[in-house]
């Protein structure tokens, strides 16, 4: 489902239609302070995007439960692609991860080659990853251009500081 553009947004790239902009109601921005409960590899994500997803004004109270499930998903995907790089390294190693899986019969022949679980799960979950981001804007084909980096001081800009 596509996000619904703000007014501030409709308004940066014109209003073709000349219609009337509807009032927006405020919805709370979420808490910058990381959510108890989430583990090391999860706060790493979170402090990666919170911060500058709450001062575009996209993280709020009622998408922070999605965001929350976003970063749980980033966490364990890098467990999957770790698993599948470890199997890369050292393809023999006992329960090593691998990208293709044999399927043998009844003898213990290699009848066919096919996909393996951790090559699915990777691949299932860098989709859904890719759909919540295209959610938050968070992506550089969804952001349009609305939200440019902020410019790095020039040297004399640091050297006088906030004055």
């Amino acid at each position: 489902m596509a996000r619904r553009k703000t007014n501030a947004e409709k308004l940066a790239r014109g209003n073709p239609g000349k219609r009337t902009l509807t009032p927006e109601t405020g919805v709370p921005v979420a808490d910058l302070r990381c959510p108890k409960g989430l583990q090391k590899e999860q706060k790493k994500y979170w402090h990666l995007y919170a911060p500058n997803l709450i001062k575009m004004g996209r993280l709020t109270v009622i998408n922070l439960p999605d965001f929350l499930k976003m970063i749980r998903l980033e966490a364990r995907l890098d467990y999957i692609d770790d698993a599948l790089e470890k199997g890369f390294a050292d393809p023999g190693s006992e329960g090593s991860a691998s990208i293709l899986q044999e399927k043998k019969n009844y003898h213990g022949e290699v009848v066919d080659i096919g996909e393996s679980l951790y090559s699915k799960l990777s691949r299932a979950y860098h989709e859904t990853i890719r759909r919540y981001k295209a959610d938050f804007g968070i992506r550089a084909d969804k952001m349009g251009g609305l939200y440019k980096p902020e410019p790095k001081p020039t040297e004399e800009e640091e050297f006088l500081g906030d004055q």
